[in-house]
Order: C-alpha cells, then sequence, then structure tokens
C-alpha cells in the first residue's frame, strides 16, 4: 500500500514586526470570517497584536503560509495566542511544526495555556497530540457569541 501521509517541507517562523502589519492583516484577511477564528483586519489592532504577542510568520519555502502567536504571562506562564495556516496550505502538518518549535522556544516555561473554539477539531487534534489537556468550556469569551475552551499543557 501506499503511503499517503504526503512529505512535509520544512518551515522557518520569523518574527513579526510593526513594519509587517500590512502582510499580517492580508494574512488575517485570507482565512476568511468564520466562527471559530476572529480574524484582524485593522491597521491599529494589528500593531496592537504585534506589540503584545511574539508573533512569528510561518513560512513555507519562502511563502507566508500561517502564523503562530504567544504572549509571556507571569513568570513560567505563556498564552499560545494563535496558529493559523492560510486554506491552502492546511493539511500538510504545517500547523504542527509550528506549534513543535515554539514549544521548543518555551520549553522552560511550566504552563502554556490557549483558547481554541469547540468546533475548530483540527485545532484540538493537534493541541491534544501535544500533550495539552482540555479544560473549562466558556461561552461569549471574546464577546463574539461563540463558545471557546480553554486548553493547558502543564510540565511539573
Amino acid at each position: 500500500m501506499e503511503n499517503l501521509e504526503k512529505e512535509r517541507p520544512d518551515i522557518t517562523l520569523e518574527k513579526a514586526t510593526i513594519d509587517d502589519a500590512e502582510a499580517y492583516i492580508a494574512l488575517e484577511k485570507s482565512l476568511g470570517e468564520t466562527k471559530t477564528y476572529a480574524t484582524i483586519t485593522e491597521k491599529d489592532e494589528a500593531i496592537e497584536e504585534i506589540n503584545k504577542n511574539n508573533i512569528f510568520f510561518i513560512k513555507n519555502e519562502g511563502e507566508v503560509v500561517g502564523h503562530i502567536a504567544y504572549e509571556m504571562k507571569e513568570s513560567g506562564h505563556a498564552y499560545i495566542s494563535s496558529l493559523v495556516i492560510t486554506p491552502k496550505y492546511q493539511g500538510r502538518g504545517l500547523a504542527k511544526q509550528a506549534l513543535r518549535q515554539v514549544l521548543e522556544k518555551l520549553k522552560d516555561i511550566e504552563k502554556i495555556d490557549l483558547i481554541t473554539h469547540p468546533e475548530n477539531i483540527k485545532a484540538l487534534a493537534i493541541y491534544k497530540s501535544f500533550g495539552f489537556q482540555m479544560g473549562d468550556r466558556i461561552e461569549n469569551y471574546f464577546g463574539d457569541g461563540e463558545p471557546r475552551i480553554k486548553l493547558a499543557l502543564i510540565k511539573k
């Protein structure tokens, strides 16, 4: 039987700066509006996100295919605020590679948590595969009428 798993190219992560705000917005717009992810489409919001978080563009063979971001909370605690891959590149294992790289950057952090939509089955599967545990479901978490689920990776 033929191996159905595709060859996964290596990805690189490139830290976003304020100068990348327009590229960040273009990437967000390429995702479209869905109930599982709230896009950022205004420049001031993009700049605020870039200033607040460690945002990395996910590049596949030099092309931006998504982004991953995390924010350091208090000592020993990080919050993964986003992980997205453009629709054209989904299903190739790129999100897993990006998450693996960020978790390596955060290897000394005791608690890493995040929020995702309960219907985002692919994201839930990825996070669970890295050992994240499901936590509380919170209704209307971002004020958009949609529920979210907390997930946490706690290292002891």
